[in-house]
C-alpha cells in the first residue's frame, strides 16, 4: 500500500527539474504559511487528504500558480508583504501542460482535479462565511465537484502552520550614494523587529573611521556572524551593503539557504547623482564612506551586470505603489 505522501512524491518527481526547484525555492508569507515553501505546504496538504492518486494531484497543482505570481512588495504602511493573488488561475494551465506526464495514475479525474484547484480559494471564503452574496453561494454550491472542493479546502487549511516560520531577509544592492542606507533607516523607523547588518557601521566600530579598509576581513567576518545570529534567533534582517558583486551575493544567499526567506532591494541610481550625494554628505559632515569618484564609476559598471544577475535568479522587493498612495 503506497502512502499518500509517497503518492505525492511520485507525482512531484515527474515534473521537470526546473519546476521542482521552483516548488522548493518559492516561499509564502511566514505569517500565514510558517511551513515555508510551496513544496512544504503542498506536501502537508496531500498528507491531510484521502489516500487516492487524484487527491495527491490536487495537492500538487493547487498552488502551482505561486511559482509564477508570488510578489514581495514594500510599502511604508505595511512593510514587506508576500502575496500571490490570482495564483489559482494558473492551475488549469499547469494541468494541461503536465498531465501527460502522469496520466495512468489519476485518470479519469482530471476534470475534478482542475475544478478543485481552480475553486479552492473561493471555498475558503465559503467555509469562513465570507461569501455573503446568496446567488454566488448558490452558484458555488451547484458546481459539479462542490463536495470535493470543500473537502480539499479543509485539507488546505490543515496544511498550514501559523508559528515558527522562517525570518525574512532583505539584501540591498546599489553603489555608494544610491540611497540604500536612507531607505533602510526609514524602514526600521517605521517597522519594529528588524535587525540591520551594515559592514560600514562595523568598520566604524572596529577602526573608528567608516572609510578605513584596513580590517576588512574582520569586518565581514563580524557581519556574517551577525547574520548567523539572526538566522538562529529567527529575526527579520536587512543586510545593508553595496553587494555589487556576485561573490558577495552568493555568499549571503548560501548562508541563508533554508534558514531565511530572502529578497533583494535594488537601488539603481546614476553614478553622477551618487557622486553628488556623497559630496553633499561630506560637506554637511555626514559620517559616511568617502568613496572616490573613479571607484563609484567602476562600481556602477559592475552594478549593471549584478542587477541583471539578481533579477534573473532571485526575488526582488518592489514598491507597492497602490498602498503608498493610501
Amino acid at each position: 500500500m503506497i502512502s499518500q505522501d509517497t503518492k505525492f512524491e511520485i507525482l512531484f518527481n515527474r515534473l521537470p527539474h526546473e519546476i521542482r526547484e521552483l516548488y522548493f525555492s518559492t516561499y509564502q508569507s511566514p505569517k500565514h504559511h510558517a511551513e515555508g515553501s510551496v513544496y512544504a505546504h503542498s506536501k502537508l496538504v496531500a498528507e491531510n487528504l484521502p489516500d487516492e492518486w487524484w487527491w495527491a494531484a490536487c495537492a500538487l497543482f493547487h498552488d502551482y500558480g505561486k511559482l509564477h505570481c508570488t510578489k514581495f512588495q514594500y510599502s511604508k504602511k505595511y512593510g514587506v508583504k508576500i502575496s500571490s493573488i490570482g495564483h489559482e488561475c494558473f492551475a488549469k494551465y499547469a494541468i494541461a501542460l503536465y498531465q501527460n506526464l502522469i496520466p495512468e495514475l489519476v485518470q479519469p479525474h482530471w476534470e475534478m482535479i482542475t475544478q478543485v484547484c481552480e475553486q479552492h480559494m473561493r471555498a475558503h471564503l465559503y467555509i469562513d462565511g465570507k461569501m455573503s452574496n446568496k446567488k454566488k453561494r448558490e452558484s458555488f454550491e451547484s458546481l459539479e465537484f462542490f463536495n470535493e472542493i470543500i473537502e480539499f479546502a479543509k485539507a488546505d487549511e490543515r496544511g498550514r502552520k501559523m508559528q515558527d516560520g522562517l525570518p525574512v531577509g532583505i539584501i540591498t544592492v546599489g553603489i555608494p550614494g544610491s540611497g540604500k542606507s536612507t531607505w533602510v533607516n526609514e524602514f526600521v523607523k517605521a517597522h519594529e523587529g528588524w535587525v540591520v547588518i551594515n559592514p560600514d557601521s562595523i568598520r566604524k566600530e572596529m577602526t573608528g573611521d567608516i572609510s578605513n579598509q584596513s580590517r576588512n576581513k574582520e569586518v565581514w567576518e563580524k557581519a556574517y556572524l551577525e547574520l548567523n545570529n539572526c538566522l538562529v534567533n529567527k529575526e527579520n534582517f536587512i543586510f545593508d551593503s553595496t553587494a555589487c558583486n556576485a561573490k558577495t551575493i552568493n555568499t549571503i544567499v548560501s548562508k541563508c539557504r533554508k534558514k531565511a526567506i530572502l529578497c533583494f532591494k535594488i537601488f539603481d541610481e546614476k553614478p553622477e547623482v551618487c557622486i553628488d550625494r556623497i559630496k553633499r554628505d561630506i560637506y554637511n559632515s555626514v559620517d559616511r564612506s568617502k568613496v572616490p569618484e573613479e571607484i563609484v564609476y567602476k562600481m556602477y559598471e559592475n552594478f549593471t551586470d549584478v542587477k541583471k544577475y539578481v533579477e534573473s535568479k532571485f526575488t526582488v522587493l518592489v514598491e507597492d505603489k497602490r498602498r503608498i498612495k493610501e
